[in-house]
């Protein structure tokens, strides 16, 4: 990125992964089933003519899926449109992909869709954001040895997501 003159460089790059598996050692069942198909494009160089496109990212682990797809645009006004499915059990996934120095546990399931552009945020215009769903966590504990070493936990959380509200609609156990 150029900050005196506001330009990325150009860029057409297709990302494909069909079927992946990643074994660790550190935990017993595989990510399995694993997709992956993107795209970045900016033939100008102008931030505002960047297209980033998730196709398809998909994966499961220990028999349970995961998938998201979307798109970002128009990058001075950020246009977006993403669609989340599943769940992450994050004690399995911290083991086949370990965080330094980070511990961390919890299941996360979500079932999610979301449109909308960057300036109906910061103008409050949140009526405008297509978005429906829900986010639910159960068990969530995080904790990083240089950032956050007291804990953060959660016992369990579920919010909801529509265009007129975020609610939450329930919460236990929120500690530090």
């Amino acid at each position: 990125y150029n900050a005196s003159n506001n330009t990325l460089p150009t860029i057409n790059a297709d990302m494909r992964l069909l079927n992946g598996y990643i074994k660790s050692t550190q935990y017993p069942e595989a990510l399995e089933a694993l997709n992956f198909i993107a795209n970045v494009k900016n033939a100008t160089g102008k931030v505002n003519d960047t297209y980033i496109t998730l196709e398809d990212f998909n994966m499961v682990l220990d028999k349970e899926p995961f998938n998201m797809k979307g798109f970002v645009q128009k990058l001075d006004d950020a246009e977006y449109n993403f669609k989340v499915k599943g769940g992450i059990d994050l004690a399995k996934i911290i083991k086949v992909f370990p965080l330094e120095k980070t511990e961390m546990r919890g299941m996360v399931k979500a079932d999610i869709t979301t449109e909308g552009k960057a300036s109906y945020v910061t103008k409050g215009e949140y009526a405008k954001l297509k978005t429906a769903g829900f986010v639910k966590m159960n068990d969530f504990f995080y904790k990083h040895a240089d950032y956050l070493p007291q804990t953060f936990r959660i016992t369990n959380t579920n919010t909801t997501f529509s265009p007129q509200s975020i609610a939450l609609e329930s919460m236990q156990g929120l500690s530090l």
